[in-house]
């Protein structure tokens, strides 16, 4: 596959592009955002020149590392600003899930690996807050679309909002079709974990549990 190596909740692996997909909705109590912070930091550290990575964060909308968020949930609205201008988000009112972009998508560039680009990352990681909802489709999606395409997503989550059978098949199709292997991790939450083997499984990925005492172990996919 080329390129360098990182790890992520104990999965190993060597490539040029690397996506995270991260979940950080309310339900990410602290502990798991210690964890998250803690270990999505330690990933991009070990990102080595010329890796090209980009980390995507999600609750309802989904939008790039360092953007300005605002979630109004009760109206079914978000907008997402960053340095290129403002993105809005629309979704069922009241709903956490089916949440789609309104109009002009957010660019989702690659980011050149370097010591500055590591700081800047990490300082994203650190100030990242929480907003409410939980949908799978997308985050996946934006990374998935990136181009070129991720040889590797992490994808992170500790919910399974909007994880439908059709959606989970779709993404399948989507990440075969880019060739993109997507590495899934179940973050203290058991009703996650078949939709996110499946995503694994299917795309010769990799498969992370973490238990409630924070403890990471990557499962074999029969």
């Amino acid at each position: 596959m080329g390129g360098g190596g990182t790890t992520f909740f104990k999965q190993e692996v060597v490539a040029q592009r690397v996506a995270y997909v991260i979940d950080a909705s309310r339900s990410m109590s602290k502990q798991r955002q210690e964890l998250m912070r803690e270990e999505l930091t330690k990933s991009i550290k070990q990102l080595r020149a010329p890796m090209l990575y980009q980390i995507i964060f999600f609750s309802a909308p989904a939008w790039v590392a360092g953007s300005d968020v605002e979630v109004d949930n009760e109206a079914g609205r978000g907008i997402v600003t960053d340095k290129s201008g403002s993105y809005e988000w629309e979704g069922r009112k009241r709903s956490y899930s089916g949440w789609e972009p309104k109009g002009e998508e957010q660019p989702v560039p690659w980011i050149e690996f370097s010591s500055k680009t590591r700081r800047q990352s990490e300082k994203h990681i650190e100030n990242q807050t929480m907003s409410l909802g939980t949908d799978w489709g997308p985050p996946l999606r934006m990374a998935l679309e990136m181009e070129p395409p991720p040889q590797i997503i992490f994808f992170m989550t500790d919910g399974a909002g909007g994880s439908t059978k059709e959606l989970l098949d779709d993404l399948r199709k989507l990440a075969r079709r880019k060739k993109t292997i997507i590495n899934t991790v179940a973050l203290m939450e058991p009703s996650a974990v078949d939709g996110l083997i499946y995503l694994a499984k299917e795309t010769k990925g990799q498969f992370t549990i973490v238990d409630e005492r924070g403890r990471a172990e990557v499962q074999e996919l029969k």
